[in-house]
């Protein structure tokens, strides 16, 4: 029993690993090499078939320790670019729902809002 719940285990990582490398390649591959991006790539696609062929949970874990050694240089180049970001405060900024501070200007100019509402008794 012990041996399935190793095998799940490391196929869960390696499934979350090739995700995570994958989403990563996309968003940041350019920035690789031609010869880095075909590598990885080939190594996701290895990883993917030994994820539905493997038996063992040491074979999944040896395909997942070599999927992170390729990935390796992409974390590099993920974290340096965030360090450029954090060291210049480029960060992009994204609105979550704020509003310029014309709409809140203008807002605070009408006043307050009258409203109905019925006081509800929890019995």
């Amino acid at each position: 029993m012990v041996d399935q719940k190793d095998w799940a285990g490391a196929r869960n990582e390696l499934d979350n690993l090739i995700f995570s490398t994958e989403k990563n390649l996309n968003e940041y591959g350019n920035r690789l090499s031609a010869e880095e991006r075909s590598e990885l790539e080939a190594e996701i696609k290895h990883a993917k078939d030994r994820l539905e062929k493997a038996t063992d949970a040491a074979e999944l874990n040896a395909v997942k320790d070599e999927l992170l050694k390729k990935a390796q240089r992409l974390g590099e180049i993920i974290y340096s670019q965030t360090q450029q970001q954090a060291d210049t405060g480029t960060y992009e900024q994204k609105d979550y729902g704020q509003r310029s501070n014309e709409e809140q200007e203008s807002n605070q100019s009408e006043g307050p809002i009258d409203a109905d509402f019925e006081v509800m008794d929890d019995k």
